[in-house]
């Protein structure tokens, strides 16, 4: 079984701009620095998007069971543990 705090590959966010843009992000486990693996989702929102964007985000916890949960986040950087539900730590 994988360790605690494992990263969720595969998951998905995607996150609603107030005007309406989507962009999509994955958790692809391979796109890390120098060979090393991240478990970390980078959108850039552009300029002038300063209230709260809707994200999705979609994920398949350890025993393959599929979650899909909507959060309201302000832009910035959030750091999210998920298991059961999303959770920010």
């Amino acid at each position: 079984l994988p360790a605690p705090g494992s990263p969720v590959t595969g998951a998905q966010v995607t996150v609603t701009t107030p005007d309406g843009r989507r962009l999509l992000g994955r958790v692809d486990g391979g796109s890390g620095h120098s060979g090393k693996r991240s478990s970390e989702v980078h959108i850039g929102l552009g300029r002038n998007v300063t209230g709260p964007v809707r994200v999705n985000l979609r994920w398949r916890d350890r025993t393959g069971q599929v979650h899909d949960q909507d959060l309201q986040l302000t832009p910035g950087r959030h750091h999210l543990e998920l298991g059961g539900q999303a959770k920010e730590k």
